[in-house]
């Protein structure tokens, strides 16, 4: 971490940049790499657009000191990738990039947006079967890691020029209602999917929950510096014309934690994807990551999401 940066800017600046890496997607998500990229190794990188009916020849990028080729796969939508998929595209770019970089590709790096442990089959067993057959070349993969490395280690401006500015203290003081009302009016149209449990009540929140869970640093961060918008979010369902939109939003969000739970993923990566079912698609302004992180701390603080004991279940 650049000596700058303080600890709450990397938190605010680590939650930005999973959002935005989740809401990339093909181009898009290349054309933030190679920018990634450009500002992290300057000259040293290249560019490579593809030309014509020759495509990009496998090559999505190219790091000229050491030789490294780049593959990026960016996720289509939130549906569970096709690791067969993944692997077919692997096996295709690398043959690609290897025929027509010939000597000039020493090493090949896969780039993904795999952020929950999906890609365990294509960075770890795929990559170690391809150094095995193919032992002339290294492989490795580019990730969330690579991505915070590369991004972490930059001047403030090219940070803010590629994921904004971080949001602040003073952000999270000033949340505006109208942007939770907004992004409440955005999770209600999923709640006829999910059956409303009625018998929802409120709980105390333990003081350990945090631990017990292991939520990350960057939630511990963003959940305690939300603790004090708890009070606008109660006041909000409490006046709201729907008596019962609290305990809907609640029930949904219950719902979606023990599908996220049962599929093995980590506290980390649950509470990513409950964010983002708050914050939704589209342009994402900093009155919305606050409004988001605010809706999700009132759900954690009344033990609708995580678990209130070691080995318990969520209240």
């Amino acid at each position: 971490m650049s000596g700058w940066m303080t600890s709450e800017q990397r938190y605010a600046w680590q939650l930005q940049l999973h959002l935005k890496l989740r809401m990339l997607s093909g181009v898009a998500f290349q054309d933030f790499f190679a920018d990634v990229m450009t500002r992290a190794h300057r000259d040293d990188f290249i560019k490579t657009r593809p030309l014509g009916t020759l495509g990009d020849r496998g090559c999505d990028g190219y790091l000229a000191s050491v030789g490294r080729a780049f593959a990026c796969y960016g996720k289509v939508d939130d549906a569970a990738p096709s690791v067969p998929s993944i692997i077919e595209k692997m096996d295709e770019d690398f043959a690609k990039a290897s025929g027509h970089l010939r000597s000039a590709m020493k090493e090949w790096h896969f780039v993904h947006n795999l952020l929950d442990g999906t890609a365990t089959d294509a960075t770890v067993i795929k990559l170690e079967e391809m150094r095995l057959v193919h032992g002339g070349h290294k492989f490795g993969h580019f990730g969330r890691a690579g991505f915070e490395d590369a991004i972490f280690g930059m001047h403030e401006a090219d940070i803010i020029s590629l994921i904004g500015m971080a949001v602040t203290a003073e952000d999270t003081r000033n949340m505006k209602i109208k942007d939770v009302a907004d992004l409440v009016d955005g999770i209600m149209t999923a709640i006829d999917e999910t059956p409303f449990d009625g018998s929802i009540e409120p709980k105390p929140v333990p003081s350990k929950k945090l631990e017990i869970n292991k939520i990350p640093p960057h939630w511990r961060h963003t959940i305690r510096g939300h603790m004090g918008n708890i009070p606008l979010i109660e006041d909000y369902f409490g006046q709201h014309l729907d008596a019962e939109r609290g305990e809907k939003v609640a029930a949904l969000f219950k719902a979606r934690y023990v599908q996220l739970r049962e599929q093995g993923l980590a506290a980390g990566d649950i509470m990513q994807k409950l964010y983002e079912g708050i914050v939704g698609i589209g342009t994402v302004t900093n009155d919305r990551i606050v409004a988001a992180g605010a809706i999700l701390t009132f759900l954690f603080d009344a033990c609708n999401i995580f678990e209130d004991k070691p080995g318990g279940t969520a209240a």
